[in-house]
């Protein structure tokens, strides 16, 4: 089985982050198979989010675990692109000034970026992880089995699905992980089908769906770490955003734009 391990985005602190990729993704995936791990970061200097509580300096030795992967790490681009003054037109569901909704867009761009490199390889199952979170149990390997089985197949964690569903990690099969890592080119088309701004759990909803994927979910739980080390408390336990516990026949939902679904969430990207 060939898998391949896709990092994306701004890992923050790598040196609290990374024993735990070890430890939880590479090994139980190498066992599991024939690895390759591709990353495409944004490298910045300094990171500003009042939503998140950071204002502070990047230490630059966070790109360090992943200078022996294949991948990129660009600049992180200070002009706002033109898919994200598209989609300031439909409204801020963070109400931050548009600082989560221009990080969410430079995020889908990485992860489309990394996606394309990920589609060289020709993998039989694709795992989708963020460099920034502290991951507290291994990788099943009966789950990267079921991808590999179920090629049309997404895992994605239960917790903190936000009326959509969670987006900080992924387990894809060959036919579902371009949906999932190309979405930010439905991005235009989500505001448009919705009339509604643009928000990361709502919107892979939408994009899976729309691909008529099947996703099902598991338990594997990650906390955010920001870029002083600061571990954030998670929702594990649904108790602000219901638990979301999908078996594998669960796919075409996303799609569904009136569903009836919460409105937009007081959690933190």
């Amino acid at each position: 089985m060939k898998i391949a391990l896709a990092f994306f985005g701004l890992p923050r602190s790598s040196g609290v982050t990374f024993p735990s990729i070890e430890r939880n993704v590479l090994a139980p995936l190498r066992a599991a198979g024939d690895v390759r791990v591709f990353h495409h970061l944004w490298r910045q200097e300094h990171i500003f989010n009042p939503r998140t509580g950071e204002d502070q300096a990047v230490p630059q030795d966070i790109y360090l675990p992943f200078a022996g992967f294949e991948g990129v790490i660009e600049p992180r681009p200070e002009a706002p692109t033109p898919q994200l003054q598209r989609a300031m037109a439909y409204g801020d569901a963070f109400q931050d000034g548009f600082v989560a909704l221009r990080n969410l867009v430079l995020q889908l761009q990485s992860l489309y970026e990394v996606t394309q490199r990920v589609a060289a390889a020709h993998p039989d199952v694709v795992v989708f992880a963020r460099p920034d979170m502290l991951y507290h149990e291994a990788v099943r390997v009966e789950d990267v089995e079921h991808a590999m089985r179920e090629p049309d197949s997404v895992a994605l964690p239960c917790w903190e699905s936000w009326g959509g569903f969670n987006d900080r990690f992924a387990i894809c099969g060959e036919r579902a992980y371009k949906a999932y890592g190309g979405r930010m080119l439905l991005v235009d088309n989500f505001c448009e089908r919705a009339q509604r701004p643009l928000h990361s759990e709502t919107f892979l909803r939408y994009a899976l769906g729309f691909a008529g994927l099947s996703v099902r979910t598991i338990p594997l739980r990650a906390s955010r770490v920001r870029v002083d080390g600061r571990v954030e408390v998670e929702d594990f336990e649904g108790v602000r955003s219901p638990l979301a516990v999908l078996p594998a026949e669960a796919g075409t939902q996303g799609s569904r734009l009136e569903d009836g679904s919460p409105g937009f969430p007081p959690s933190r990207e």
